[in-house]
């Protein structure tokens, strides 16, 4: 029963490795980003807020399958 215990604890451990690794990964986007943005502001961007009903897909004209299938 100690063998099990020891695989375990070690897959807990890359576990927690990886997932350590990947949160540093993810801050490390984060700073990035956020130096990018305050950048983009002391330039003289600017940012505005979109409405959650605007999309960017114009809408499609509806398809007719009427008559299109074989006798």
């Amino acid at each position: 029963m100690g063998d099990a215990d020891t695989i375990d604890d070690a897959a807990d451990a890359v576990a927690l490795t990886l997932t350590g690794e990947a949160l540093s990964s993810k801050e490390a986007e984060r700073t990035k980003m956020q130096a990018e943005i305050e950048a983009f502001l002391a330039s003289g961007g600017t940012i505005s807020r979109v409405a959650n009903n605007v999309v960017a897909d114009p809408p499609k004209k509806p398809e007719s399958n009427y008559g299109g299938q074989p006798i």
